[in-house]
């Protein structure tokens, strides 16, 4: 069983936050439906650093230094980017600025925003559709972005001085397909967290 919580520190809640690393919640379950939840397998025979010589923990395959060259471990770097591009010590968690779309299974929408509400990050693992309460974001001027963690590519969607609620529709959708909004104060001036198309 993997037991994570949030008290485990920012870098467990970034893998929760983007469902890269969820929960599992029952002691007996079964391989296709841990794949189902957790979408990306190979990244936890990194985790575990299993061979096979050792009794894997969780349903782990292929020798971790194999699964380094899997796209899971590059995409890892790339989802790092765009937290090392925010003070991400700073997010915990905001499910409730997220008022409609998946609230279960693989496809949960996910959210966290910074304490002092410079920044806030959306994780739609399967490019659904969802409705967020913008107001969570300080400032006069609210830049949305989205941010693709398989290409590490950003792209600016709008700026303005609206602060509502409102729609979200992915770029793409589907199972792999996952994507991350950024909402954030302009003033803030934030770096990009990877080049802008």
């Amino acid at each position: 069983m993997l037991a994570l919580s949030w008290a485990g520190g920012p870098a467990i809640a970034v893998l929760m936050i983007l469902g890269v690393c969820k929960c599992v919640r029952t002691k007996n379950i079964t391989r296709e439906e841990y794949e189902n939840q957790a979408g990306r397998p190979s990244l936890l025979s990194v985790w575990q650093m299993w061979t096979p010589a050792r009794r894997p923990i969780i349903f782990a395959d292929v020798p971790w230094t194999e699964a380094l060259d899997h796209p899971g471990a590059f995409q890892m770097g790339f989802v790092r980017r765009l937290f090392d591009s925010r003070p991400f010590q700073k997010l915990v968690p905001c499910q409730t600025m997220v008022l409609d779309g998946p609230r279960s299974g693989a496809g949960k929408i996910r959210a966290a925003r910074a304490r002092d509400g410079s920044f806030a990050f959306v994780y739609s693992p399967a490019g659904e559709k969802f409705t967020v309460d913008q107001s969570v974001v300080k400032g006069a001027r609210l830049k949305e972005i989205w941010y693709d963690p398989r290409y590490g590519v950003a792209r600016e969607i709008h700026t303005g001085t609206s602060k509502a609620i409102q729609t979200y529709t992915p770029p793409n959708a589907g199972r792999g397909c996952d994507w991350i909004l950024v909402l954030e104060d302009e003033a803030e001036k934030f770096p990009p967290p990877g080049p802008v198309r």
